[in-house]
């Protein structure tokens, strides 16, 4: 990824943004490959509230997505809870359910 800038939104899914950003016909279903068309990258919130699985990552939508990455929002655990502290084991909890999609994820 070294020199080379990578432009999206902080997320992809907003109703608002129907007939706004996503022409009024297209399905929700089809919203991932409408908004990789116009950016390289978005940031992943799904993750912020809680903790999940890996195998969950498969339903986000980005592998074999026509080369876009994604940065995972830091769980509010370990940023608003516990405040950075004492948060190695979640931290490596957050790392594995992204594992899957390592190759994807970008800063």
């Amino acid at each position: 990824m070294s020199g080379k800038v990578y432009i999206g939104t902080s997320g992809l899914s907003y109703k608002h943004w129907k007939e706004s950003f996503y022409p009024p016909k297209l399905k929700a279903t089809d919203w991932f490959d409408y908004y990789a068309s116009f950016f390289s990258c978005t940031e992943n919130q799904y993750k912020f509230l809680s903790f999940t699985k890996a195998k969950d990552c498969g339903n986000l939508g980005f592998q074999g997505s026509r080369g876009i990455f994604f940065c995972p929002k830091l769980s509010r655990y370990i940023t608003h809870l516990k405040k950075l502290r004492e948060c190695k084991d979640p931290l490596l909890r957050f790392f594995e359910v992204f594992a899957p999609l390592q190759n994807k994820m970008c800063p």
